[in-house]
């Protein structure tokens, strides 16, 4: 994250691959598991995809363990946003896009990247869960 060079390479690379997540649509499985959801079969789905097509399905309460590649987060303020016009804007400017929140922060995809923690409040979601009896 200290190294200019580094983001900006993280971000070709990113945006190299976005179009892939971007146009990935639910298959027959994520369908499934939204009707059990919404059948009550289900309380909630824990998943390590970053892809967010469990919620494209129509899944309502989804934790992602490793997050999202369909949303930028500010490593500095926390502040979230839609990763396509962050996207195209660099690829279109060939700049790492700055933090419309506080205007300083470092931007990622809102994915865990290795050697970053679970998120927290996301590992005691899925603590609390608990079977239907």
């Amino acid at each position: 994250m200290a190294s200019e060079e580094a983001r900006h390479e993280y971000w070709r690379q990113k945006c190299e691959a976005h179009p892939d997540i971007a146009n990935a649509r639910p298959n027959q499985g994520h369908r499934i598991l939204a009707k059990w959801e919404q059948n009550g079969l289900i309380q909630a789905l824990i998943t390590q995809n970053i892809d967010g097509l469990h919620q494209l399905a129509g899944s309502q309460n989804v934790l992602e363990l490793h997050g999202t590649a369909r949303a930028i987060a500010c490593q500095d303020c926390g502040a979230r946003f839609d990763a396509e016009p962050m996207v195209r804007e660099f690829l279109e400017t060939k700049r790492v896009p700055s933090c419309p929140n506080c205007r300083a922060g470092r931007l990622k995809h809102a994915t865990i990247s290795f050697g970053q923690a679970l998120p927290r409040e996301v590992l005691a979601s899925a603590m609390d869960l608990r079977p239907a009896l």
